[in-house]
């Protein structure tokens, strides 16, 4: 009876260590500002509250992405939010749940934030948000599936034409996502998967991928079986063996058509991705 009530102990003990190391993984350190905070009362910090609200259910009936505003004038606020393709609905959603309702305690009083998590990422800003690549490596992650077998010159003969696929093939997306796969030596397959923030022009979306793809060499030893670089603007990844995308999103909608002259309200909706 002792060893059973040890064992259960120590399984609790494993599970907790277990979810405690996953939690951490899942946050990683935003970017504050801590210059001009805004105060508690401020017309910023109700403009913010507002657009943090409202992002989550934006996003989520929006293809997983949503960029918008609150307020006007020196107050105005912008913001930022996506979904990773390769998470399911059910993680995204919660991501795109916690992040907003968190973010204020994490950074308080910072008028820009960016912040990245396992599932989307999360940006803020008291000026427009600048759709030019933030090139920036935020973190990078080996992946070893040890009952794959590889080799390093396969992985890395394998890397130039799976990249080429990708870097073409998000840039030439609506969606500035693409997902690819190319033959692996014997009878498996590389796939891997390309990410850009959907406010990217093609050539910065272009230019942020091509920089993961350059560092590949100096940040995947590559004898494993795949890899993964994130930053504030892109995703990139690759993996020996199937790879599979969990939020497909539709197509976006054609422009509408432009209302006739004069006076009119113009509404702006982006259908983006996470």
């Amino acid at each position: 009876m002792a060893s059973c009530l040890l064992l259960l102990i120590a399984t609790a003990a494993a599970v907790v260590f277990l979810c405690a190391v996953a939690s951490d993984q899942d946050d990683k350190t935003p970017d504050c500002s801590s210059a001009d905070n805004y105060t508690a009362d401020s017309q910023y910090k109700k403009n913010l509250d507002q657009l943090l609200a409202a992002l989550p259910a934006a996003a989520g009936g929006n293809g997983w992405f949503y960029q918008g505003s609150a307020g006007a004038g020196a107050d105005k606020v912008f913001g930022l939010i996506m979904c990773y393709a390769d998470y399911n609905a059910t993680a995204c959603l919660d991501c795109l749940s916690r992040a907003p309702a968190s973010i204020t305690t994490v950074c308080p009083g910072s008028r820009n934030v960016r912040a990245m998590y396992d599932a989307c990422v999360l940006r803020y800003s008291a000026t427009p948000i600048p759709a030019t690549a933030d090139l920036s490596v935020l973190y990078h992650v080996v992946m070893t599936d040890h009952g794959v077998s590889v080799t390093t010159e396969g992985v890395r003969a394998a890397w130039g034409p799976l990249m080429s696929k990708l870097t073409d093939g998000v840039a030439s997306s609506l969606l500035r996502l693409a997902n690819s796969s190319t033959p692996y030596p014997s009878w498996q397959e590389m796939d891997g998967l390309a990410q850009c923030s959907r406010d990217l022009s093609a050539s910065e979306c272009s230019s942020c991928i091509k920089s993961y793809t350059n560092r590949l060499g100096e940040l995947f030893p590559g004898n494993n079986t795949g890899g993964a670089i994130k930053g504030y603007s892109c995703y990139l990844r690759y993996q020996v063996g199937a790879l599979e995308i969990t939020l497909p999103p539709t197509t976006p909608a054609p422009p509408s058509p432009q209302p006739p002259s004069g006076k009119y309200l113009m509404l702006h909706a982006c259908t983006f991705l996470s």
